[in-house]
């Protein structure tokens, strides 16, 4: 079955910012009734929002107890994997949506 979001947009953006790509996603879902559960993002991600938002960008956990953050208003855990995923609900459904935001490349 096909996520709802999943059934005509787009994902990939050339030459795009990942959190130009994170907000717009963030924002469709949110305006299509979904609630964002969570915000999965590998270390290197992590560091790529910081880079192009500032210290700003991610609120660390003040509590060393909880391996958390928040990116806006949405709980952003670190993951082993790569990439970034969305996981987003409707009542008792969820679903993962990947974010994906090709690299440019110097001298391409």
């Amino acid at each position: 079955m096909l996520a709802p979001s999943e059934t005509g947009s787009e994902d990939t953006e050339s030459a795009r910012r990942l959190s130009d790509v994170l907000d717009r996603m963030l924002a469709e879902l949110v305006a299509d009734g979904f609630e964002i559960r969570q915000i999965f993002a590998s270390p290197e991600n992590i560091a790529r929002l910081f880079l192009e938002l500032g210290d700003d960008a991610i609120d660390l956990d003040p509590d060393g107890e909880e391996d958390c953050a928040w990116y806006g208003a949405h709980t952003l855990l670190a993951d082993e994997g790569e990439g970034v995923r969305i996981l987003y609900c409707k009542d008792d459904e969820c679903w993962f949506r990947e974010v994906e935001v090709e690299v440019e490349v110097e001298g391409a």
